[in-house]
């Protein structure tokens, strides 16, 4: 059961959209998919068997009772709405305190992969100081949530105890002065054997309480994880077409927000022709990646219409859709594992064979054998060995090898270095070959063979045409944008 509910959990955490993301700490989903589900483990694992053990002797104990005398055995189980009314109490107590310790746990996870992912800045900017006491409020909450449970819990345990022995002796009181002498001594002590056998579970159950809360106020953030909505759900029943052929991309009338009443595009229309390379260029927030995030549906567009080939992109699979696209980021991700790895995605049903053609048709294979081992060498954690330059290349056979039919350079070409910035200009070419293409850049230089540029201003489109074109008037955004360049290169 914990088995597939962790991957339940990782499965969504996969399906869910990049508005998700944006306002959940990654820290938060790593918790409920790791220490949650341990939580409800510990509980499952242990508890469970001793709850039920507890309560099949309650039975058994109290059944043996009622044969043994049936008035005594009604006046023992009086004492058992004690016993509720003090576990609500503190069920209530630490209910509260344990959701305090699961946010604490989740606040900790969040800052410790911040920390660790910008260890590099912490330590250029000396920010040693301000990230510990970051930390140490954190951590700080955690100690006061669960310290407000180990005080419910110290108090809760003796008063179990005190409840156990004043209600035996009450009993025995009861017993003396009302129905003693109806009892044989016997009896009278095969009975007071049996009350010290009734409350002996009784108090296993209240300490498994404390498991059990524990995996209660797991279990709630686990479920909201599961209940979280998809907010770009996916149309499985279109997933029919496997063609990777693009023609006539659209965007009509097209508005997208991140946040209400901010609004990044508005009513923006432009049109992509089969394997036409155009070029979207403007100032930092324009919205020339959100068009990238729209087009590959990792945020749903709130009015106007995306189409491919007359249809809407809401009608093709995500799998569809996204198999006729591959992007290629600035920061490209690499995953732990080797360069062959990363270049099929772990796919195994794409071969080395296939691999070692493709690095071949974009001419990096004296690259990619430039690295011990070839494409069996291991990269770490996010590609922290390899240049800016280096990650690109990988990422074009990435693409590569895809055979899209649309590909978008998503500022790629920016900070490229020296040394493999021939080898990049040598695989686009290969790589826009027969393709339709974005090119989302900032250096005008890159882009003045384009079919088309689109000039971006406030999520509109403001200009259009060739390099010749928009160059050839003085007054026009693009014009100015090529100036300042020029004098900046100089």
């Amino acid at each position: 059961m914990l088995y597939s509910l962790r991957m339940r959990l990782f499965k969504k955490s996969l399906k869910l959209s990049n508005d998700y993301y944006d306002r959940v700490p990654t820290g938060t989903t790593l918790t409920h998919i790791t220490n949650d589900v341990e939580s409800v483990r510990q509980f499952i694992s242990g508890g469970v068997v001793s709850v039920i053990t507890s309560i099949l002797k309650v039975v058994l104990i109290v059944a043996v009772m009622f044969y043994i005398n049936l008035w005594l055995a009604i006046i023992t189980l009086f004492c058992i709405p004690i016993f509720i009314l003090l576990t609500y109490w503190f069920k209530t107590r630490i209910r509260e305190g344990f959701r305090g310790v699961r946010k604490a746990n989740s606040d900790i996870n969040t800052q410790m992969i911040e920390s660790l992912n910008g260890y590099r800045e912490i330590a250029l900017f000396q920010n040693r100081k301000s990230s510990c006491s970051k930390f140490d409020k954190n951590n700080y909450a955690y100690y006061e949530s669960y310290k407000d449970i180990v005080h419910a819990y110290a108090l809760y345990l003796p008063l179990v105890e005190v409840i156990t022995h004043i209600s035996t002796l009450v009993i025995m009181i009861i017993a003396h002065y009302s129905i003693g002498p109806s009892i044989n001594p016997g009896e009278i002590l095969a009975f007071f054997s049996l009350i010290n056998r009734f409350f002996r579970p009784l108090r296993d159950l209240a300490e498994q309480f404390n498991t059990f809360q524990a995996a209660m106020a797991a279990m709630e953030r686990v479920q909201m994880l599961e209940k979280e909505p998809i907010s770009v759900p996916d149309n499985i029943s279109n997933d029919t077409n496997n063609s990777h052929h693009i023609g006539k991309v659209v965007f009509n009338k097209v508005d997208f927000s991140y946040k209400e009443n901010t609004p990044v595009l508005n009513q923006i229309t432009f049109s992509i022709e089969e394997k036409e390379i155009i070029a979207l260029v403007g100032s930092t927030g324009a919205g020339k990646s959100t068009i990238n995030h729209l087009l590959n549906r990792l945020y749903d567009y709130q009015k106007g219409e995306i189409s491919i080939d007359n249809k809407s992109i809401r009608d093709y699979s995500l799998h569809d859709l996204r198999t006729k696209i591959a992007t290629i980021p600035q920061d490209v991700f690499l995953f732990t594992g080797s360069i062959l790895d990363n270049i099929r995605l772990f796919d195994e049903t794409i071969t080395e064979e296939l691999v070692r053609d493709t690095i071949e048709s974009l001419h990096i294979t004296e690259f990619i054998n430039s690295f011990p081992g070839g494409l069996s060498h291991e990269i770490n954690e996010s590609g922290s060995s390899l240049s800016n330059g280096e990650k690109q290349l990988i990422a074009f056979a990435r693409a590569f090898i895809k055979k899209p039919g649309l590909i978008i350079f998503d500022e790629a070409t920016a900070n490229v270095d020296s040394n493999t910035e021939k080898q990049i200009g040598n695989a686009l070419e290969i790589l826009l070959k027969n393709r339709s293409a974005i090119i989302i850049a900032h250096r005008l230089s890159t882009i003045e063979n384009v079919d088309k540029i689109f000039y971006l201003q406030k999520g509109e489109v403001v200009e259009s045409g060739t390099h010749k074109e928009l160059i050839s008037n003085a007054e026009s955004h693009y014009h100015k944008l090529w100036e300042m360049q020029a004098i900046a290169n100089k």
